[in-house]
């Protein structure tokens, strides 16, 4: 499903492909063309991720002006202010990982 669609399918269990990216603690997952839709990542134990997850969030975070990861994730999404000071607009709740790729951010 598109990423712009997410606040029409609030409380129902959805596929969804988004860019995960952020700035010390500014994070959330972004879609191309919803410029005003930006949504924190949730998910209940980030402590059983798994060695190449664990390895791809951290990568990410600590050389965020380098790369971003585009996920694809089963999940569920509900309205509200989340994050820093409530900087996300929506909650992503995530059920399943399904692919997660690093990707290098291309400089214009």
């Amino acid at each position: 499903m598109n990423f712009c669609d997410l606040p029409e399918y609030e409380g129902d269990t959805v596929w969804v492909t988004a860019s995960y990216s952020g700035i010390e603690e500014y994070w959330g997952l972004n879609g191309r063309g919803c410029d005003n839709l930006s949504v924190e990542l949730g998910y209940r134990n980030w402590f059983e991720l798994g060695d190449e997850l664990d390895s791809l969030f951290s990568k990410v975070h600590d050389e965020y002006y380098m790369y971003n990861l585009k996920l694809e994730v089963k999940g569920v999404f509900e309205k509200g202010n989340y994050g820093h000071l409530g900087s996300n607009n929506g909650l992503f709740s995530v059920i399943e990982f399904g692919k997660v790729e690093l990707k290098r951010i291309r400089l214009k």
